[in-house]
C-alpha cells in the first residue's frame, strides 16, 4: 500500500503546500489567483472528463427530479406558483471551474485512485468539510487544511449583512424608483427590456452592454420597439459598495433602467419564511426516506456533498422568492413588449424567465459566448416533467446552426425554441474605433494580444506571456483581462509596470483587435471574435481537456499544450508564412457554420424571435 498524498488546492489565497506537483490539484473556484505548482482539475479528471463530467450532470439532475416521500421529487417540494424554486438557486446549476461539479469529479476520481492503491490519504487546503466528509465516507482518509473564521466575527457580519440587505431591499430601491418615475411607468408596450448585471456595461468604453449592444443597436434603428431599458434584476451587493452604487447610476440614470427589486413587498416576508420552513421539513422527510445507494455515482458516495449542497441552496430560498415576486410584479405594472436576456441557463437568468412567464411577457435570450460539449450549464435531463424541467425563454436565439444541432441533441433544449440569428455581437468589432494609445505603443511592432477568462489555467496563462514578452523584447504584448477578475487586473497592472514592452488594456475588444498579429487565451470567445477579424488565435490548453470543434476547426485557429509549443507557434505565425489562403477560407467556412455569418448581414432573424409578442 503506498503513502502517497493527494492534495486538493481550494484555498489559493495561502502558502502552497510543499507536496509533490504530480498530485497537487488546483480545484479554483473561478480561475483567479496567482497559479501554484500542480496539475489542474481537468488533467486530474483525466481522458474520460467529456463522458463522466456528461452522466453525472444527467445523474444530478435526475437526483433531483427522483420521486420519494410521498412521491413527490425536490423539485415537487420547493414549488412556488408552478416554479420549482431550486431552479433559481445554485443547486442544478452545472459549472466546469466551480460550484458542485469540481468537487464531485474530484471525490470521485479520488476515492478511485484510493481503491487502486495509487493513494492513501487527501490533503485538502481550503474550508471544504462536505467533501471531506465524503472521501472518508468512502473509506479514505482525509485531512483539512484551513484557518477557522471567528464564529462570532462571522455572525456579527451576517447580521449586519441582513440589516443591509433589507435597507436595500425596501427602502433604497424605492427612493430610485420614485426619483425615477418616468423609467418606471405602467404599460410600457413599445419598450423592450433587457437585463443587465454588473460588469456587464462596456466601461471604460462607450457604456453599452457588453453582450447585447450590438442586437440593443438594431432593435431601435429596424423601429422594433421604440423604447430600450435596461432591468436591474439582482440583488445589491454588499461586498463594494462603490462599484454597486456606480453600476446603478450608469444604469438607472445614464441608461433610464428599470429598479426590479423595488417592487418587493416587506409585507411578503413572513408567507415566504412560512413557506420555506415548510420546504425544509418536506426535505428532510424526503432525505430521511433515501436509501444511501441513492447519492451513488458510479460506485462512488456522494451524499454528504449533496446534503450540503442543498441545505445551503434551502437557505438561499426564501430571498430568491422574494426576488421573483419583485421582478414579478415589476413586469406585470411596467407591461414591456418584450423582455431580452444574454443569461439563458443561469440561476438568475432562470429566474427572471420564471417571472416573465408568471406576467405573461415575452422572454428571447441570446446566446452569448461559446457554448461546447462540456458546457455543463447546457446539458438538460430531455425525459424530465413537469417543473422538474427549468424555465426556458420563449425563444433562443443562437449563433449558427452547429449550436441548434448541440442544443438539442446532446443538451436536451426542446428544438422549438432555437433560432439560428448569428453572433449579433461580433458585428459591432467591425464598427469599433482603434485605440489611440495602443496604437501609438505598438508602433511598427507585432503586438500580442493575451486575452482573460475565468478559467483555472489563467494563471499560468499570464505568466507564460510575461516570460515570453521578457524573451521578445520587439513584440509589445496586451494584457486584457476579464471584466470580473478584479484581483488578477491588480496583479497584472504590477507585472506589466516592470516590462517596457507590456501594457494592461480595459477597453472594447473592437479597439486592439485590429492591431492584433495574434490573439491568445484559454478557451475564451475572444478567439472566436479574433477570428471574425481576421486575426489568427492560440488557444492555450494546459489542462489537457478536449478541444471543442470550433477549436480545431476555425481555421486560422490552433490549439497549445506547453510554453515551449506556445512560443514556437507564435515565432512561426509572426513570421508570416503558417496560415496560408487555405486557412483563411475555412475560417470564413465556419464563421458560418458555427457564427451564423450570414444571418447577422440582416435584421430578420432576430425580428422573428419576437413575433407573438404579448
Amino acid at each position: 500500500m503506498t503513502d502517497r498524498k493527494l492534495h486538493l488546492i481550494f484555498d489559493h489565497t495561502r502558502t502552497p503546500v510543499e507536496a509533490d506537483p504530480a498530485w497537487t490539484v488546483l480545484v479554483h473556484e473561478s480561475g483567479e489567483g496567482s497559479a501554484h505548482p500542480g496539475i489542474s482539475s481537468r488533467e486530474f479528471y483525466g481522458n474520460g472528463y467529456e463522458l463522466e463530467g456528461y452522466d453525472f450532470c444527467l445523474w444530478w439532475h435526475r437526483l433531483l427530479s427522483q420521486p420519494g416521500h410521498e412521491g413527490k421529487c425536490l423539485h415537487d417540494l420547493a414549488s412556488w406558483e408552478g416554479h420549482s424554486a431550486l431552479w433559481w438557486s445554485h443547486l442544478p446549476f452545472l459549472y466546469p471551474d466551480f460550484g458542485i461539479f469540481p468537487r464531485a469529479l474530484c471525490a470521485r476520481q479520488a476515492v478511485s485512485l484510493f481503491r487502486k492503491g495509487e493513494i492513501s490519504e487527501v490533503v485538502i487546503q481550503g474550508n471544504e468539510s462536505p467533501l471531506a466528509d465524503t472521501l472518508r465516507e468512502n473509506r479514505l482518509a482525509c485531512r483539512l487544511d484551513h484557518e477557522p473564521e471567528m464564529q462570532s466575527s462571522s455572525r456579527l457580519r451576517g447580521r449586519w449583512k441582513k440589516i443591509q440587505s433589507s435597507l436595500h431591499w425596501f427602502i433604497l430601491s424605492r427612493w430610485w424608483r420614485w426619483r425615477l418615475k418616468e423609467n418606471h411607468q405602467a404599460d410600457q408596450s413599445e419598450c423592450l427590456l433587457y437585463s443587465i448585471w454588473p460588469n456587464e456595461w462596456q466601461l471604460p468604453g462607450d457604456g453599452s452592454h457588453r453582450y447585447l449592444g450590438d442586437t440593443l443597436e438594431e432593435v431601435l434603428d429596424h423601429d422594433l420597439f421604440r423604447v430600450v431599458r435596461p432591468l436591474v434584476y439582482c440583488a445589491p451587493s454588499l461586498q463594494d459598495e462603490k462599484a454597486w452604487k456606480e453600476f446603478l447610476h450608469h444604469s438607472l440614470i445614464s441608461r433610464q433602467g428599470v429598479y426590479g427589486i423595488s417592487y418587493g413587498s416587506p409585507w411578503q416576508v413572513r408567507k415566504i419564511q412560512s413557506w420555506a420552513r415548510q420546504v425544509e421539513a418536506g426535505v428532510e422527510k424526503w432525505l430521511e426516506q433515501c436509501p444511501p445507494e441513492q447519492f451513488e455515482f458510479k460506485s462512488v458516495q456522494l451524499g454528504p456533498l449533496f446534503r450540503a449542497s442543498l441545505i445551503q441552496a434551502l437557505r438561499a430560498l426564501p430571498l430568491l422568492v422574494l426576488r421573483y415576486e419583485a421582478l414579478k410584479k415589476c413586469l406585470q405594472e411596467i407591461r414591456p413588449g418584450a423582455l431580452l436576456l444574454k443569461d439563458e441557463v443561469y440561476p438568475d437568468g432562470r429566474l427572471l424567465v420564471a417571472a416573465s412567464k408568471a406576467a405573461g411577457i415575452r422572454s428571447v435570450s441570446l446566446q452569448h459566448g461559446a457554448i461546447y460539449p462540456a458546457h455543463w450549464c447546457y446539458i438538460m435531463d430531455r425525459e424530465a416533467q413537469g417543473i422538474s424541467k427549468p424555465p426556458l425563454p420563449d425563444a433562443f436565439g443562437v449563433y449558427g446552426d452547429s449550436a441548434v444541432q448541440l442544443l438539442s441533441e446532446r443538451g436536451g433544449f426542446p428544438r422549438e425554441i432555437l433560432r439560428a440569428v448569428g453572433a449579433r455581437r461580433f458585428r459591432h468589432l467591425l464598427n469599433c474605433r482603434v485605440s489611440e494609445e495602443l496604437k501609438s505603443f505598438r508602433g511598427e511592432n507585432p503586438l500580442v494580444l493575451v486575452a482573460g477568462q475565468m478559467h483555472q489555467d489563467m494563471g499560468r496563462i499570464y505568466e507564460w506571456c510575461f516570460k515570453l514578452a521578457a524573451e521578445l523584447e520587439r513584440v509589445r504584448f496586451v494584457f486584457k483581462p476579464h471584466p470580473r477578475d478584479l484581483q488578477r487586473k491588480s496583479l497584472l497592472e504590477q507585472k506589466c509596470g516592470g516590462l517596457r514592452n507590456t501594457a494592461i488594456f480595459s477597453g472594447p475588444l473592437g479597439a486592439v483587435l485590429p492591431l492584433a498579429s495574434i490573439t491568445l487565451s484559454g478557451h475564451s470567445t475572444v478567439l472566436l471574435e479574433s477570428v471574425w477579424m481576421k486575426v489568427p488565435a492560440l488557444s492555450i490548453q494546459i489542462s489537457g481537456e478536449t478541444p471543442a470543434e470550433w477549436q480545431l476547426r476555425a481555421g486560422i485557429l490552433r490549439v497549445v499544450r506547453s510554453y515551449a509549443e506556445m512560443t514556437t507557434m507564435i515565432q512561426e505565425i509572426l513570421g508570416g508564412d503558417f496560415f496560408h489562403q487555405g486557412d483563411f477560407q475555412a475560417a470564413a467556412d465556419y464563421l458560418e457554420e458555427f457564427l451564423g455569418f450570414s444571418a447577422c448581414q440582416t435584421f430578420q432573424a432576430v425580428s422573428d424571435l419576437f413575433k407573438n409578442k404579448v
